[in-house]
C-alpha cells in the first residue's frame, strides 16, 4: 500500500505462474526475497531507491522467481566474462532506461521462462507510457549464471551492465 493506494499488479506468466509487481518490500515478498539473497551469496545495506519487485508465483501460491528493478541511466557495455567471476566492461558510459539489480529463478522452474517473463513485466511497467527495449536494460555485476541469462536475454545483442 502507497499513499493509500493498493500499487500491487497481477500478471499472467508463462506455464500458469503469476506475476505480481510490487513497489515495496513486504512481509511476503521479504521470505522470497532472504531465499533469494542465500541461495546468490547476495548481502546488501541499504537497495537502490525506487526498486520494484516481480515475483513469479506458482500453482500453489509459492514464489518461484524473482527479479528487483529500478530506473538507472547510464550503464558499460560487457565485453567479456572469465573463470566465472572476472566482469569485464568498456569504460564508454551509454544511456540505458532500466536496471535489473536481482534475477532469480527456482531451480525447478528454470528452463519455463519464468525469469524471461518478469524481466520483460519489468521493462513494460517500469518507464511509464512507454515499455523498455532489451538494448535499454542492464544488468547489476552479475554472477556467471547471470552472465548466461544477460546473454541469453539480449539475444545476440550487447549486454549492459551497471554498478549497485
Amino acid at each position: 500500500m502507497v499513499n493509500g493506494q493498493n500499487d500491487n499488479r497481477m500478471y499472467l506468466g508463462p506455464s500458469g505462474h503469476v506475476i505480481v509487481a510490487y513497489s515495496d518490500l513486504n512481509a511476503r515478498i521479504r521470505n522470497v526475497k532472504d531465499i533469494v539473497d542465500k541461495e546468490m551469496g547476495f548481502a546488501e545495506d541499504e537497495p537502490p531507491p525506487n526498486l520494484r519487485y516481480f515475483v513469479a508465483v506458482n500453482e500453489k501460491g509459492r514464489g518461484v522467481g524473482m527479479v528487483t528493478a529500478h530506473r538507472v541511466d547510464e550503464a558499460h557495455r560487457m565485453i567479456g566474462y572469465e573463470n566465472g567471476s572476472l566482469l569485464i566492461r568498456d569504460n564508454k558510459v551509454e544511456k540505458v532506461k532500466l536496471g535489473i539489480h536481482q534475477m532469480w529463478t527456482h531451480r525447478r522452474s528454470r528452463g519455463l521462462g519464468v525469469c524471461t517473463a518478469l524481466i520483460d513485466k519489468a521493462r513494460e511497467t517500469m518507464v511509464y507510457g512507454e515499455e523498455v527495449g532489451r538494448g535499454e536494460t542492464a544488468f547489476s555485476s552479475p554472477t556467471g549464471d547471470g552472465v548466461k541469462k544477460a546473454r541469453k536475454y539480449a539475444r545476440g545483442g550487447n549486454v549492459m551492465v551497471y554498478d549497485c
